[in-house]
């Protein structure tokens, strides 16, 4: 004779497979959302401003940064990129506190998609810094304002 107690939710062998195949993508998916929650940082944002910044393509990148006497940060990214949006108001601000020393330059790898190739931006937003026309350093991510300035700082 059995005597176990038969739990809400158990599943004998009885019942369909596919309540476990649920029971189990709805655990995975909760996990998932954890992790992601866990994952996410909360970014110090700057106000949003009007900046500098110079829309970069394939016509003009030869001119604007590779024969550019200033230093030139180039960012690499995509208007459906959540990262690239957040670095929007990051890169107004450091283009107008460095207005005069460095250029603060934008690609779309979506329409310059030879550009975006030429400097392997398979990860982005990426921000590429060009001194007399050669690429000296490049980091991948979103970043504060304090950290791009003091990476800009290095090179200036």
């Amino acid at each position: 004779m059995n005597n176990s107690k038969r739990v809400a939710g158990d599943q004998s062998p009885g019942k369909p497979a596919r309540n476990r195949r649920a029971a189990s993508v709805a655990l995975w998916s909760g996990s998932l959302l954890l992790l992601a929650s866990c994952l996410y940082q909360s970014r110090d944002i700057p106000p949003p401003v009007d900046g500098v910044e110079v829309s970069l393509n394939e016509d003009n990148f030869q001119s604007e940064v590779l024969q550019s006497p200033q230093l030139v940060l180039v960012e690499f990214g995509a208007t459906w990129c959540g990262p690239c949006r957040d670095m929007e108001s990051v890169l107004a601000h450091l283009s107008l506190d460095y207005e005069g020393r460095v250029k603060v330059g934008k690609v779309d790898v979506d329409e310059s998609e030879r550009l975006a190739a030429e400097y392997e931006a398979s990860g982005i937003p990426l921000m590429v810094l060009i001194k007399d026309g050669v690429e000296v350093d490049r980091t991948v991510g979103w970043h504060s304002l304090d950290e791009l300035s003091n990476w800009v700082d290095g090179y200036l």
